[in-house]
C-alpha cells in the first residue's frame, strides 16, 4: 500500500490517498475504519486502467485514525505498510494512520 498525504493548511485537513497495487484480486475494496464509523460501504475504492485501487479521503489533521480493507465484501485486510496496528474486538488488528 501507498499512503500519500497532502496538508490543507487553512482548514486543518488531510488529504489521504488510499492506495492497493494490481496483484490484489477483488470486484469491490472498501476502506473501513474509525473515520468512516466502520461504514462497510462509505469509501469505495476505484479500480484504475493498470488495475490498482485507489481513493482519495480529506480527514481532519493531527489525528490517529484505525482501519482496514474490506474486499469483496467479505474479508478483512491489513495494510502490511501501515504506521502501526492495534488490537481490535474481533482478535485481530487495524491498522494506525496519522493525519
Amino acid at each position: 500500500m501507498l499512503l500519500k498525504k497532502t496538508f490543507e493548511d487553512e482548514e486543518a485537513i488531510s488529504e489521504v490517498t488510499f492506495s492497493l497495487p494490481n496483484q490484489v484480486e477483488a470486484d469491490s475494496i472498501h476502506v473501513v475504519g474509525s473515520f468512516n464509523d466502520w461504514d462497510e460501504s462509505a469509501h469505495a475504492m476505484q479500480r484504475q486502467e493498470d488495475g490498482s485501487w485507489t481513493l482519495d479521503v480529506k480527514l481532519d489533521a493531527g489525528k490517529i485514525y484505525e482501519f482496514r480493507y474490506l474486499i469483496n465484501g467479505t474479508d478483512w485486510y491489513n495494510d502490511p505498510d501501515a504506521e502501526g496496528y492495534t488490537p481490535n474486538p474481533h482478535g485481530t488488528e487495524n491498522c494506525l494512520l496519522s493525519t
